[in-house]
């Protein structure tokens, strides 16, 4: 029974250890090559392009947990403990990019510190979805918070909250909870991942990936409300806790996504900083919502804070969800 404890303990230090390695098998781009080829069978921009999104995310969702379980039932079958533990750590490790995120984020500040703006500008496009060729440094730097609290959730929070969720349920229904642990997180990742390839509000995507973006709104729903428990303590340490808690409160719903903008609030309040504003994709230029009006301007050092809050509170979840596992299934 101590199993999804060691696992969530040993995938969580091999993130903040080596990060998310990029290489030709990880799951997340085998995801992104499954969701190409089946979007190019059956993608229409005209005929009932929602229910072939639909349909899109149905075969996905089932080829890949069908391909996951086939593995589980090989690995069973030779009765090895080892490789069985080694790819449940495997499994978990990839659903995590703590490190990878604080990587992207340290380039940027190492760029903008030597005055590389246009590298700054380039190296942007890798964590955000907007255009950054007109970026000033103050824009920089907030489109990099805003991505920073957004992916705290998206990238990690979430998968350690459907990892936990997943392995209490098997605990309490009496079967394979580490199992169970894998399969919700990997079912959540698999779903982050097709909102992140066709969940946009454009031309091609918008009634498409309707469903997708719909199913990664609701699975990240209560992670993204619930985060905020896990960074009061953390933003302690930087004096700003009871500000991202009212502002956690007063802008949590000043976005067009249901979940974006609740960690986003709680970054700004604890930061002082404000977020949020004009942002152009595409052709688009959209108005968003100011989260925390009150406050200033980011700058390097809001930035800097930022990645310290960061990586604090993904320590202090991962002590929290640990402790959670550790009381209920081994005691």
């Amino acid at each position: 029974m101590r199993e999804p404890v060691l696992v969530f303990i040993a995938a969580f230090f091999l993130d903040i250890a080596l990060g998310d390695p990029r290489y030709f098998l990880h799951p997340v781009r085998l995801m992104g090559y499954l969701a190409s080829f089946l979007e190019n069978i059956l993608y229409s921009s005209e005929k009932t392009p929602r229910f072939r999104g639909f349909l899109f995310w149905i075969f996905f969702q089932a080829i890949l947990i069908g391909f996951l379980l086939l593995i589980f039932i090989i690995i069973q079958l030779i009765s090895n403990q080892i490789v069985r533990y080694l790819f449940l750590v495997f499994i978990l490790y990839s659903s995590f990019a703590v490190k990878d995120m604080a990587r992207h984020i340290k380039i940027l500040i190492e760029a903008l510190k030597n005055n590389q703006i246009e590298k700054a500008r380039n190296f942007l496009k890798n964590i955000v979805g907007r255009d950054t060729e007109k970026l000033n440094e103050t824009e920089i730097i907030r489109a990099a918070i805003e991505s920073l609290s957004e992916s705290f959730v998206d990238g990690f929070f979430s998968a350690v909250f459907w990892f936990t969720a997943g392995a209490l349920i098997g605990y309490y229904a009496e079967t394979d909870s580490a199992l169970c642990g894998i399969l919700s997180v990997f079912f959540y990742r698999s779903v982050n991942t097709l909102d992140s390839m066709v969940g946009y509000k454009n031309a091609r995507y918008e009634k498409f990936g309707w469903f997708s973006a719909k199913a990664d709104d609701i699975l990240n729903y209560f992670p993204a409300r619930f985060v905020c428990f896990f960074l009061i303590v953390p933003a302690l340490f930087l004096g700003g806790a009871i500000s991202g808690l009212k502002t956690f409160f007063s802008d949590r719903k000043k976005s067009l996504s249901p979940n974006a903008a609740h960690p986003m609030a709680f970054f700004a309040g604890a930061l002082k900083i404000n977020l949020g504003g004009k942002a152009v994709y595409g052709q688009k230029t959209l108005e968003k919502p100011v989260i925390g009006s009150q406050f200033r301007d980011p700058d390097m050092k809001s930035l800097n804070l930022a990645l310290k809050l960061f990586y604090i509170s993904a320590f202090f979840s991962f002590f929290g969800f640990s402790t959670v596992l550790y009381t209920i299934i081994l005691h």
